[in-house]
């Protein structure tokens, strides 16, 4: 390996562990917005665990001193005063939990807003490469964070200190006794210990097969009415099945490690008591200690088993959490754009420039635009024929801003598209899909993208493009709820006109067509190709089409090629001779 090439991949490393440091620590700086205080948590966990003392004290007393000189008014006293502690310190345990689940709370709240926003903002082909199934797991894994960045965690880490504080209380009380806790312990550790050494493995394995079976049921779902259609009803259960029994078996042995570590820590917590128990007792027999003593060691010995217990139980979480933490960091891994002020935006006037662009999918992947260059002056159209796969709807992708090119640059208007703030660039560019996404809403909520202020602008755009006729046909006019599926009340071409109007809604002065008649019905095509016609020379074109037609508008034609774009002479090479024109068709 040369010079050259090691330099580039440290180049590499350096990158992606810049990128992994600031996700870090975008989610710690995020994390700690909603911590609450250490000192808060401390003090409050410090004065519970101090008050839990009453009862042993009391108990104490009673045996040794009330009972023994038949003072009924001092066990009242003593009675109310513990029972006055008991309210106190249950009062302290609910304002602790109350505060600490509103943090949790508000941190899922807010970082599932910021994980949208970088979803969103993150480059096209980002997002081309992961399943819908692992992207929803990643955005559940936040909920998996919540408690321990509210401070349940926290609260059993603070709390494990004070079993040496009633260690030291059983030591105080009776020296010898203290050992009989100290080895429970340390054979609870050790079980403990062992019984958790491979669940991280364990837990790894289901986040994947997870990933798996989630994007299998969306990916199923989506295509369903292809699945009946050609009869794979039997084949996709049978790959489920199989998904799901992996999935099944990695849960169940999720399962049995968890309720392994709670059952461990109640059948030490009774060896605990058992042992003490009849341990003091003996020491009683031989009139070491007394009852009362005997007693509150006893009391002291399960207040040890309870904090050890929920470290337990948060070691075992936690093995989880630090992959749910390694999931949320990987979806603030994509940097948020930095567009440039609105002081700065240039004017629209339609320029469009490509400079030596060249893009591969991935680092390892062969390249699917070479060297391509372009430069458009506003009001040029020009048509870019080819073979199927050769690269045209990637190429308008990159024109467009969607997919960032791995080398070279792009320019609208003298700006790279994805510097424009968010809904400046439609006004510059708009890119028109052969087949536009529609979301769930009504019509009229699709026509304006869920911006009331573009409805004058929509209902425009609809009127050109035949939409307001077929709209009125309908019993709920732009009321008429959409899902992008088959059931929807309105014909597929109807879809297509809709998304094209949300894009040309926005008058663009680049208009990048790939394709995006195909379908249309009769009355659509005519309606858009008569626009396309009014708006030649007024705005700029970049026609990817197999329609002579449209094609017919360009003033001058390419093939893309071998991942060069090469000019040529024929508007329809690489283009479907057999596609007639409508014979109404009128400009």
């Amino acid at each position: 390996m040369g010079y050259l090439d090691k330099a580039v991949l440290e180049f590499e490393k350096e990158a992606e562990e810049r990128v992994k440091s600031q996700s870090e620590s975008e989610l710690r700086n995020l994390s700690s917005r909603f911590q609450v205080s250490l000192w808060h948590l401390g003090l409050s966990s410090l004065s519970i665990n101090i008050l839990s003392l009453a009862l042993p004290i009391m108990m104490l007393q009673v045996y040794d001193r009330i009972l023994v000189n038949k003072n009924s008014g001092t066990l009242w006293i003593l009675a109310g005063s513990v029972c006055f502690v008991v309210v106190i310190e249950t009062a302290l345990r609910i304002a602790r939990s109350h505060i600490t689940a509103w943090a949790g709370s508000a941190f899922e709240h807010a970082v599932t807003g910021d994980a949208i926003k970088h979803l969103i903002d993150g480059g096209a082909q980002t997002q081309d490469n992961r399943g819908v199934g692992e992207q929803l797991q990643k955005l559940g894994a936040i909920a998996r964070l919540r408690d321990f960045i509210g401070g349940q965690a926290i609260i059993a880490l603070i709390d494990l200190p004070f079993v040496l504080v009633f260690l030291a209380l059983i030591f105080y009380l009776a020296p010898k006794m203290v050992i009989v806790p100290i080895v429970v312990l340390a054979a609870f550790t050790l079980f403990a210990w062992i019984g958790n050494s491979e669940l991280r493995t364990v837990l790894a394995d289901r986040e994947l097969q997870d990933d798996r079976r989630f994007n299998f049921i969306i990916g199923t779902l989506s295509g369903i009415h292809t699945v009946k259609s050609i009869g794979l009803e039997g084949a996709m259960m049978n790959r489920y099945e199989q998904l799901q029994t992996r999935s099944t078996l990695l849960g169940y042995t999720v399962a049995f490690f968890s309720s392994g570590a709670l059952l461990l820590g109640s059948l030490f917590g009774q060896i605990m008591s058992i042992a003490v128990t009849t341990t003091g007792a003996l020491f009683v027999l031989y009139g070491d200690i007394t009852v009362g003593i005997l007693i509150a060691c006893v009391l002291l010995s399960g207040r040890i088993m309870q904090p050890v217990q929920r470290a337990l139980t948060v070691w075992v979480r936690f093995q989880d959490v630090k992959l749910a933490r390694a999931r949320v960091e990987n979806l603030f891994s994509k940097s948020l754009r930095s567009p440039i002020p609105h002081s700065q935006l240039p004017i629209r006037r339609g320029d469009l420039t490509a400079t030596n662009l060249n893009f591969r999918y991935k680092k390892d992947n062969f390249s699917i635009i070479e060297n391509v260059s372009l430069s458009l002056q506003p009001g040029q159209a020009i048509s870019i024929g080819g073979a199927a796969s050769s690269g045209k709807s990637t190429l308008l992708k990159l024109l467009s801003g969607l997919y960032q090119p791995t080398e070279g640059t792009v320019l609208v208007d003298g700006v790279a598209p994805d510097k424009y703030p968010a809904g400046h660039r439609l006004s510059h560019i708009g890119y028109l899909e052969t087949r536009g996404a529609i979301f769930e809403g009504t019509v009229i909520e699709n026509l304006t993208g869920f911006d009331s202020r573009r409805t004058a602008a929509a209902f425009e755009m609809a009127k050109l493009l035949s939409i307001e006729e077929a709209v009125s046909r309908l019993p709920l006019g732009y009321d008429t709820p959409l899902k992008d599926s088959p059931a929807d009340a309105i014909p597929l071409g109807l879809k297509q006109a809709i998304s094209i109007a949300r894009i040309l809604a926005n008058k663009p002065k680049i208009i990048l067509f790939d394709n995006a008649d195909r379908a249309l019905d009769q009355q659509g095509y005519n309606a858009f190709f008569r626009l396309l016609g009014r708006l030649k020379g007024r705005v700029t074109m970049v026609l990817v089409t197999d329609d002579r037609n449209i094609a017919s508008l360009a003033n001058n034609h390419y093939i893309l090629e071998d991942r060069q774009l090469i000019k040529s002479n024929s508007s329809f090479h690489g283009m479907n001779d057999e596609i007639l024109p409508y014979k109404e068709l009128m400009l």
